[in-house]
């Protein structure tokens, strides 16, 4: 239930102007990802996106890592996580920051960035909102299903210095689904919905839905840069995607595949490995984007 976030900009090299970014949520104990496309940074996209995400991920939420960008910290997102959920009856969730200047503080995610954003949208300028729709349905139906039923990860168990050398050791690769069904911190109610989405998805099918989209993708990119309607190549996800929903304060999340459990969770002990101690918390400063 601890997220780190960052956002990658389809700009092909130059920010004039607005274009799309990949805004990626990675969990540091499962290595669970995903993605979304939002268009521009605005504050009101992002936070309709990190909730589109919040509804269908198989665990709660209970710590937000970013690195300074305003577009992924701001008082916009800031209320989401506490405002708004401490009126819901939900918990606080814990909002971190990462040192200036210190990428590798959210090296989870900046590998992901590499591995879901650049390599399936690529570098191209992706400068028209008419895609939103698509590229949403691209990440939320196929590329995340990919990427967290079917393609294992290593997770570094240990460091060793052997003659003025480092060495690292991992675990046996596993897949952030099998990570998650094994966990004592997800409820069985989820465990079940979570196993009855796996059964249901064939990875040779979604491999073929993936080239199939991402060439329609492409398609519709060219033909908007000729100044003609794509109307019939935009298909929309199962559920609406960021792109079309309007953030409404303490709005319900009721369509997601995990919406309605609410699981008792208790805010775990941050003195193991997965202390933030070294990052800088909001629990006694007040932000300014």
């Amino acid at each position: 239930g601890f997220l780190e976030s960052d956002t990658v900009a389809h700009c092909g090299g130059s920010l004039a102007g607005e274009f799309v970014y990949s805004l990626t949520l990675v969990d540091i104990a499962t290595l669970w990802t995903e993605t979304r496309a939002v268009f521009g940074k605005g504050s009101t996209n992002i936070v309709n996106a990190i909730e589109d995400i919040e509804r269908r991920l198989p665990f709660m939420i209970l710590g937000y890592d970013s690195d300074n960008g305003t577009e992924v910290l701001n008082q916009h997102v800031l209320r989401y996580f506490r405002d708004e959920r401490t009126e819901r009856g939900l918990p606080v969730v814990q909002v971190t920051r990462a040192r200036e200047y210190h990428k590798n503080d959210n090296a989870h995610v900046e590998q992901r960035n590499d591995s879901v954003p650049r390599k399936y949208l690529g570098y191209e300028r992706l400068d028209f909102a008419e895609v939103l729709p698509l590229i949403n349905h691209y990440y939320i139906d196929v590329v995340c299903p990919l990427i967290n039923h079917f393609f294992p990860t290593f997770k570094l168990k240990g460091k060793q210095i052997i003659k003025a050398r480092k060495k690292r050791f991992y675990d046996a690769p596993v897949t952030p689904y099998a990570r998650v069904m094994a966990s004592c911190h997800v409820s069985e109610d989820r465990k079940f919905q979570l196993k009855q989405i796996h059964d249901n998805l064939n990875p040779i099918t979604l491999t073929k839905l993936e080239f199939k989209l991402r060439h329609q993708i492409d398609r519709a990119l060219k033909l908007l840069r000729q100044g003609k309607n794509v109307s019939n190549l935009i298909i929309a996800p199962s559920d609406a995607p960021p792109s079309v929903v309007t953030h409404k304060p303490l709005r319900r999340a009721i369509n997601g595949p995990f919406s309605g459990h609410v699981d008792n969770y208790s805010q775990p002990d941050l003195s193991d490995n997965h202390s933030k101690s070294q990052h800088n918390t909001f629990s006694d400063m007040n932000y300014e984007p």
